[in-house]
């Protein structure tokens, strides 16, 4: 045994007696060695620090791969079970995959495409973000700066939206873009169909199908006799617009019959507008037969298309109920005198603010878009106060230049409460000079 022989070593007289000798190459113990060699691995060779390596008469395997091996059928089992449940996992993480909802684009993608498209009016379009006091609101595109940053912006005389409160794009009243419901018709992210102007799918199904019919009628009218043919003077003339549609043109647009509108006439309105004349009359003589009567001075909120006497009394009817709605606070505005113009041949001020004003105008557009009324040019109205306007559709575009002229220094056209309402008729003036009205309501 250890420790016995002073001399230090073995009782097989060739090496000093010490633990790693006795336990492996001590030829003495051999015997005992070999019956305990499956069950006793080399400890040294355990911790990585036995020298002998192949010489070393003990094991030097791992118990526990042995053990690994000769594992029993449960455990087959439960390695078996546990891969299964891999591969569902692996399965439902594919599966997910393949699910996934595919990337919207952006607002911002949409704003830059309303900008940047050629084939693209924007003015036709309109913007529904959320206000942080009230709720969800729509304005026209036009009326925000979007190159400007909404930190840096004044917004005094500008506009800016951050993006992340834009809920919706609509395009002549249909929504284009919806954040909420993940409507993308501008780009067809979301896999829905392009809508115009950013796809042609539904013009080039009514193209196709109307030269089906044509076809079809040319081929039907060859194959009747002579005698088989309809007398013409039986056919009845067909008018204008049927003779354009079979033309292959687009039908005509409408034109609206009636508008809803506020005037202004207060005294210092009045007053500005002479002065304001005659010193832009000075600057530009050509604009002198252009200029609107003081009497007709107003501003429009919807543009409407009325057939027939039983559609002008409705009309009348939802603007009397939307008079008794309750507004708080009041509707007023001012007109800041900072000239614009339409295309070179309208004059105008635009009223301030103009949210308060599209928030008393959007029930009143709802009623009568939901009766098929409004005019398509009231979709996304433009608010504005006419001063004068070239009626000739082919006269020169003489307020191309106005917003460089340094006029109106000075002047105050004051604040204009806005609290009655005018049904108008197109075209007809009174004898007052204003236009014939069908229906007048106060505010509440």
């Amino acid at each position: 045994m250890l420790g016995e022989h002073l001399t230090g070593f073995c009782d097989c007289g060739n090496e000093q007696e010490t633990v790693e000798h006795v336990l492996c190459l001590c030829s003495k113990y051999t015997v005992i060695r070999g019956e305990f060699k499956g069950l006793n691995p080399c400890q040294f060779f355990l911790m990585g620090k036995c020298h002998f390596g192949n010489r070393c008469r003990l094991s030097h395997s791992d118990p526990s791969q042995d053990d690994s091996d000769a594992a029993s059928p449960d455990a087959d089992d439960k390695q078996d079970g546990g891969k299964m449940e891999d591969r569902k996992k692996k399965e439902d993480s594919v599966n997910k995959v393949v699910n996934k909802k595919p990337r919207m684009r952006t607002a911002d993608d949409v704003i830059s495409r309303i900008l940047w498209d050629p084939s693209v009016d924007s003015s036709e379009f309109a913007v529904g973000y959320v206000d942080r006091f009230l709720g969800v609101l729509e304005r026209p595109f036009c009326d925000f700066n979007w190159d400007t940053n909404p930190c840096d912006c004044d917004y005094s005389s500008e506009l800016a939206l951050p993006r992340h409160r834009i809920q919706y794009f609509t395009y002549r009243g249909q929504r284009v873009w919806d954040r909420h419901s993940r409507t993308d018709r501008v780009f067809g992210s979301t896999g829905q169909s392009l809508a115009p102007p950013f796809g042609k799918e539904e013009e080039v199904k009514a193209e196709f199908c109307k030269l089906i019919l044509i076809n079809f009628v040319n081929l039907f009218a060859l194959r009747l006799q002579p005698s088989e043919l309809p007398d013409e003077s039986a056919i009845p003339a067909a008018s204008p617009d049927q003779t354009e549609e079979r033309r292959g043109g687009r039908p005509p647009k409408k034109q609206p019959t009636h508008f809803i509108a506020f005037r202004a006439n207060t005294p210092a309105i009045l007053s500005c507008f002479q002065l304001l004349q005659e010193e832009l009359t000075s600057l530009l003589p050509s604009s002198a037969p252009h200029w609107q009567t003081a009497s007709k001075l107003h501003v429009t909120l919807c543009l409407l298309v009325l057939n027939g006497p039983a559609e002008v009394a409705a009309a009348a009817e939802i603007l009397r109920q939307f008079a008794h709605l309750d507004r708080n606070p009041p509707v007023a505005v001012t007109f800041p005198v900072k000239l614009k113009h339409f295309a070179g041949k309208v004059l105008y001020l635009s009223p301030q603010p103009q949210l308060h004003l599209h928030q008393l105008n959007c029930g009143l557009q709802e009623a009568y878009r939901k009766e098929g009324w409004l005019h398509r040019s009231s979709y996304n109205p433009r608010y504005h106060l006419t001063l004068a306007k070239v009626e000739n559709r082919d006269g020169e575009k003489i307020f191309e230049g106005v917003g460089d002229l340094k006029v109106g220094k000075g002047l105050n056209f004051g604040r204009l409460p806005v609290n009655t309402l005018h049904l108008c008729t197109v075209g007809d003036s009174r004898v007052d000079g204003f236009f014939e009205t069908v229906c007048k309501v106060t505010l509440r």
